[in-house]
């Protein structure tokens, strides 16, 4: 079970990953008369500063919950806990892959330094 909840983690890291990844155009675009108009891919977005910051406290929290029953893995009261996240951790999984694409330049790096950390503290763990 344990490595099922652990492989599972790893599963949303990763599709999170993807996110930036995508293809979208969020670059500089040239209006025409020899000027570029800045976009998002430098700037970024609060909208997204909140999504990255949500995703966050909800991976802090699963594994915090993975971490506990490191420690005691017959409590069967984690267990159920753990069980009652799935569903929010399966709509993270939809809601990241809707997005596939959408982060800006500095959004993107965020979200990178945020994956690392939390990929560090899933690594004892495996």
């Amino acid at each position: 079970m344990k490595k099922l909840l652990l492989l599972l983690a790893m599963m949303l890291l990763s599709a999170a990953v993807l996110v930036g990844c995508g293809g979208s155009d969020n670059g500089a675009s040239d209006t025409g008369n020899g000027t570029n108009n800045e976009t998002t891919e430098e700037t970024g977005d609060d909208s997204w500063r909140e999504v990255i910051r949500d995703y966050e406290a909800m991976m802090n929290r699963y594994i915090d919950l993975l971490e506990r029953a490191q420690d005691d893995p017959a409590d069967i009261e984690l267990i159920t806990e753990i069980t009652d996240m799935m569903p929010e951790i399966i709509e993270w999984e939809t809601r990241l892959a809707e997005l596939e694409g959408t982060l800006s330049g500095n959004d993107l790096a965020e979200f990178i330094e945020i994956q690392n950390g939390l990929l560090q503290r899933l690594e004892p763990l495996l």
